[in-house]
C-alpha cells in the first residue's frame, strides 16, 4: 500500500487534473458568493434611492403647505404606489 502512495506522490502524470478538481469547487463558490454580494449591494442601492426621494416628497410637501399632516401622508402614498410586486432577481431559498 505505501508503495503505491510513494509511486503516486512522484509521479508528475495528472498534477493538472488533479489540482483542478481541487480548486474548482473553491472558485465556484467564490463566484457564488461575490454574485450574492453584488446583489445586496444593488439592493441595498435602490433602499437607499428610495428613502431618499421619499425624504424628499416629504420636504418639498412640507414646503408647499407647511403642515406635518401633509409631509406624513405625501410620502407615505407615493412609497404603496412603488410598492408594486416586481420580479426579482433572488432565488426563493
Amino acid at each position: 500500500m505505501m508503495t503505491i502512495f510513494r509511486r503516486f506522490s512522484r509521479s508528475r502524470d495528472g498534477n493538472v487534473l488533479i489540482t483542478s478538481a481541487l480548486v474548482l469547487p473553491l472558485l465556484i463558490g467564490m463566484a457564488a458568493l461575490v454574485t450574492e454580494y453584488g446583489g445586496a449591494l444593488v439592493e441595498r442601492a435602490n433602499n437607499q434611492r428610495i428613502a431618499d426621494l421619499s425624504a424628499y416628497a416629504g420636504a418639498l410637501a412640507y414646503n408647499a403647505t407647511s403642515s406635518t399632516d401633509q409631509m406624513t401622508r405625501r410620502p407615505s402614498r407615493w412609497l404603496s404606489s412603488m410598492a408594486s410586486p416586481r420580479p426579482t432577481s433572488r432565488l426563493p431559498w
